[in-house]
């Protein structure tokens, strides 16, 4: 039951997530009306974006971290405004204990995403870890702010 509940977490962050980039990539690639070529080079762009996303989703899912971890750095690079391939990008730093590559891909998902709680939990975490106090508290000051209940 939790492996369901996890995948269908997973399944929901990615629709999600496409559906925030392909608006991101509509509006950089044409602001004023939208020609049938234009909607051809955004669909196929966005296709190639899920088939990198899922790629390193898939290794990371299936037990191999270091083909996943390769598999987002590189997608990073290539789309670094995803907040959640930053964010699953930092999980895999910070399982490796490799914590400072983890607070810096977290806090860049933070950036884009400043109201997500899981990727702030996650930054929160990394500080901690590295004996970062100050900062941590300034972060869980943020998470009480925004969940006060």
């Amino acid at each position: 039951m939790f492996k369901f509940s996890f995948y269908c977490f997973i399944a929901s962050l990615i629709l999600l997530t496409g559906c925030r980039q392909s608006k991101e990539i509509a509006r950089e690639t044409h602001p004023g009306s939208i020609s049938s070529y234009n909607r051809n080079t955004v669909k196929h762009e966005r296709e190639k974006q899920d088939r990198a996303f899922f790629d390193a989703e898939i290794a990371r899912l299936t037990g191999k971290p270091k083909q996943s971890l390769n598999l987002y750095k590189n997608f990073v690079e290539t789309y670094p405004s995803n907040a959640t391939a930053h964010y699953l990008l930092a999980r895999l730093y910070f399982q490796q204990n490799m914590n400072k590559e983890a607070e810096s891909n977290d806090k860049k998902a933070c950036e884009l995403e400043e109201t997500n709680v899981y990727f702030r939990e996650l930054y929160t975490q990394t500080l901690l870890y590295q004996n970062k106090f100050k900062e941590a508290d300034a972060q869980y000051e943020l998470l009480i702010k925004s969940n006060p209940g």
